[in-house]
């Protein structure tokens, strides 16, 4: 079932084969516009196709429920496309949801780490990767809202739900906190860790959205790595 809207009026259709049966109270309007939504956003409805149907026969007006419309293939595609997306077979898996949440946490883990190494020792690159690191969280938060999974995050710096991160945290506060060098060690370990975790994550999902925000990260990831290494070279 996909819901359209027009002009405070609600109409239900319901997508049949090539035809497009409309339920509305109108019956003196030959033609409509209506704007395709996508109700399953977190920001609420937003368009997805505005498309325009046209009524075949004009007797048809009189009566409550009219249909018989026709539309362009590029609608029919739309429509389907629609319907796919609303399908449970869609969902995030139980394994899914737990990457995504343990991805954000992560992702959280780098950028607070990053930001205690960048007071305590005034270097560029911690810097520069606590901030991509702080777009990465948001990248996550933004896949687990939109599949409308709820989660658990700290707003406290160093804080963290998961009990492995939270100790990953602290030794590698402790280790980063004796030079300049065991700092950027700790970077590059950061990195090989993400990496790995995403790459991991990576084939656990066959979501093209999800696969594609893993994707990036990787990319930043070695980005990040490579930085770190650069600075190393340099002891």
């Amino acid at each position: 079932m996909v819901i359209v809207s027009t002009k405070g009026n609600m109409v239900v259709a319901i997508f049949n084969g090539a035809k497009l049966n409309l339920l509305t109270k109108k019956s003196d309007i030959i033609q409509y516009e209506f704007q395709l939504f996508h109700a399953q956003s977190n920001r609420g409805y937003l368009p997805l196709k505005t498309i325009e149907l046209h009524l075949l026969n004009k007797k048809q007006l009189n009566r409550k429920v009219m249909n018989i419309f026709t539309f362009r293939t590029t609608v029919i595609f739309s429509l389907v496309l629609s319907i796919k997306i609303f399908s449970q077979d869609n969902m995030p898996s139980n394994q899914e949801v737990a990457d995504m949440k343990y991805m954000l946490e992560e992702e959280k883990m780098a950028r607070d780490v990053y930001e205690f190494l960048d007071s305590t020792w005034n270097l560029r690159v911690f810097n520069n990767i606590k901030q991509s690191e702080q777009h990465h969280m948001d990248m996550m938060e933004y896949l687990l809202n939109s599949n409308k999974i709820s989660y658990q995050l700290s707003d406290e710096q160093g804080v963290f739900y998961n009990k492995d991160l939270q100790k990953l945290y602290n030794d590698l506060i402790e280790k980063g906190s004796k030079s300049r060098q065991d700092a950027l060690e700790v970077g590059k370990l950061i990195e090989v860790t993400d990496i790995e975790d995403l790459e991991k994550a990576l084939k656990n999902t066959s979501n093209t959205e999800i696969k594609d925000v893993y994707s990036k990260l990787i990319f930043a990831s070695n980005n990040h790595l490579r930085a770190f290494n650069r600075n190393l070279s340099r002891f």
